[in-house]
């Protein structure tokens, strides 16, 4: 199960990129673009820093 501020982060991003309801790839890139820019360093920071509970997406050696 992703922790609690997993799922803020990626609703938060989500909810950007709907309502910027990009139509083609080049336009999805640059809202993309925009939206990564609104969040916050220590948002990002703290989620990166939490350890992971879920090892199902982790990257094989």
């Amino acid at each position: 199960m992703p922790r609690q501020s997993d799922q803020q982060i990626f609703a938060k991003l989500k909810g950007l990129l709907r309502i910027a309801a990009a139509r083609n790839l080049q336009d999805l890139w640059h809202t993309s673009r925009q939206a990564l820019a609104r969040f916050k360093a220590g948002e990002c920071r703290t989620c990166l820093a939490a350890p992971a509970t879920n090892t199902d997406l982790a990257v094989a050696p």
